[in-house]
């Protein structure tokens, strides 16, 4: 199981946000929403014929859901491993400061916790990433295969 970051869903709305009500959303770290009715939605986009932002919308949407996919039904436990790394290096310092690198997989995954650490380990090893207290401070390359 994966989790995507409200900011990454709001940053891609903000575009259309600024177009339909002259605003832009922010979402704090204990994120908020609101529900808008399609009807509306879908008038205010007629009435201000962003149509081309909508569609570039659905496309951003439709293309993050379909990488999420494809790397949730990965072939090897080293594709989902590698692509959790890929994920934690790209969450805030302080997520990667209080959160061990095989916790954040573990949570995610229904990778055991030995073969993540024999992965990490042998990842580490060979200098493709930097592990200080278990916590993920750089990925220099990761290989493509384990």
């Amino acid at each position: 199981m994966g989790a995507v970051h409200p900011s990454h869903l709001l940053a891609a709305f903000n575009v259309m946000l600024r177009q339909l009500f002259s605003a832009v959303g922010k979402v704090s770290d204990d994120g908020i929403h609101s529900t808008v009715h399609y009807e509306q939605v879908m008038a205010l986009v007629e009435e201000k014929q962003v149509w081309d932002l909508l569609a570039k919308h659905v496309m951003f949407v439709t293309n993050k859901l379909f990488i999420y996919n494809e790397m949730l039904t990965a072939p090897t436990s080293f594709d989902i491993l590698r692509y959790q790394l890929l994920m934690l290096i790209q969450e805030t310092d302080e997520i990667r400061a209080s959160t061990a690198a095989y916790q954040y997989i573990l949570d995610r995954t229904r990778l055991s916790r030995s073969s993540i650490m024999k992965m990490l380990a042998e990842l580490k090893k060979g200098n493709y990433i930097q592990l200080e207290n278990g916590k993920l401070i750089a990925i220099h390359h990761l290989p493509n295969r384990f």
